[in-house]
Order: C-alpha cells, then sequence, then structure tokens
C-alpha cells in the first residue's frame, strides 16, 4: 500500500505533477512476498522517459534490520528512561562520540538545563574536560578498552552549569550494550558538600597541629624552668 497512491493524480495534480513530488525521497512502505508475509521497505523513485509516457524506477531496499534496530532503542530508552528517573543522582546516557543521548529530571535541575536542550549535545556542554577525553579511545586503545579502565571507578571531575558556574562531582560510568554502538551511563553526584567538609577537615587538621607544636613548645618552656 502506498506507491500507487504516489503516482496517480488527484483531481488537482496531473500523474508527472503527482510522481515529481516523490522524486529523490525515500518512501517507507510495507512490502508483501509470495508467501503473504510483510516487511518494511525503502523506496526510491526515479523518472524514466518513453514513447509511452513516464515510466518510474522503483529503488526498493529492504530495511528490516534498521527498522528492528530503532524498535530495540525504543525498547530500550523506554526500560532505561525509568531507571533513569528513578535514581536519585543526575543520570546521562552518551553514546562513544560524546553525544548524549538521554538525561533523567535530576540531570535537568543539577545542571539548569530542560532535557531537550542537552540531548544531542556533547557532554563536554556540561563536563569540559575530563570525560569525554575517556570515551575517546587513542591510537593505541579501541573505545571498549579505553572505556574498561573506567568502569566500576568513580572519577572525581568539574561540571558546568548552563548559567556558567563550576562545581565538582563524582561520576562513576557503567556500560550499556546496543546492537548498534556501545553507550554510556554516568551517573553523576555533586559532591560540593563534600569537597567543603573536607577543606574544614584540612583546616581543623592544621589547626590541631600547631596547637601541638605550641603545647610542645610550651612543655619545653616549662620543663626549662624547672
Amino acid at each position: 500500500m502506498g506507491v500507487a497512491e504516489r503516482l496517480i493524480a488527484d483531481g488537482a495534480r496531473s500523474a508527472a505533477e503527482a510522481l515529481a513530488q516523490q522524486i529523490g525521497t525515500g518512501i517507507e512502505l510495507l512490502a508483501r512476498r509470495k508467501d503473504g508475509t510483510e516487511f518494511p521497505i525503502e523506496i526510491m523513485l526515479s523518472p524514466l522517459d518513453s514513447d509511452d509516457g513516464i515510466l518510474v524506477t522503483a529503488a526498493i531496499r529492504d530495511i528490516t534490520v534498521r527498522k528492528t534496530a530503532e524498535q530495540d532503542l525504543m525498547q530500550m530508552e523506554a526500560k532505561y528512561r525509568g531507571l533513569l528517573e528513578a535514581a536519585p543522582d543526575a543520570m546521562i546516557v552518551v553514546d562513544e562520540t560524546g553525544d548524549i543521548v538521554l538525561v533523567n529530571i535530576q540531570a535537568e535541575k543539577q545542571f539548569g538545563y530542560r532535557g531537550d536542550e542537552l540531548l544531542g549535545e556533547k557532554v563536554t556542554r556540561i563536563i569540559p574536560h575530563g570525560f569525554a577525553e575517556r570515551l575517546i579511545a587513542d591510537a593505541q586503545r579501541s573505545d571498549a578498552d579505553a572505556l574498561a579502565q573506567q568502569i566500576g571507578t568513580g572519577l572525581e571531575l568539574s561540571a558546568q552549569r548552563k548559567d556558567g558556574s563550576t562545581f565538582p562531582i563524582e561520576i562513576m560510568l557503567s556500560p550499556l550494550t546496543n546492537p548498534e554502538e556501545m553507550l554510556v551511563t554516568a551517573a553523576i553526584r555533586d559532591i560540593s558538600a563534600r569537597k567543603h567538609a573536607e577543606v574544614l577537615l584540612q583546616l581543623k587538621i592544621a589547626e590541631l597541629s600547631r596547637s601541638n607544636e605550641e603545647l610542645a613548645h610550651f612543655a619545653d618552656i616549662a620543663s626549662h624552668d624547672l
């Protein structure tokens, strides 16, 4: 169904005009085999002039594999969408080239973007340094090898919000298997409070060290006086 309708002119168009609108465009339709089974196809139409009028060449491509992959991706997105939204941390899914393909609501809140503003963008938009380099393999390593070294380890990096402000984060990477490509899930946690506590702890340690030195010095003086 569909090809004939594109070749038959309606009352407002000639056959040539009806065909001209389809030339050069990929038409996705269903085809039927002799045994009655149907499969998805993509058709490219090309006109041929002849003594009998306009003839049409139709290049037909079986797109079953592509449609199956698209369906798998949709199912995967639906499956992982629920998991991502249930996560307490900001979650993003990135492909092997560093493009963001999924984000959860926590990521939107943490970075100050709407989800549609991040989809298709490079991960460097929110994590300028460090993360993308771990997804892009160098000449000595495959993408999988480069990623494998980071799986299961917490990466401490700096992230950037939409307003340009930066904050420290910890990232945990997990691979997602996909028939078409390698995807990576990144759980992102804002560790500003932890870093602030670490600074305070270092200050307390330094203060305690100074107190100990002063106490030791006082003890030396007291001992000498005695």
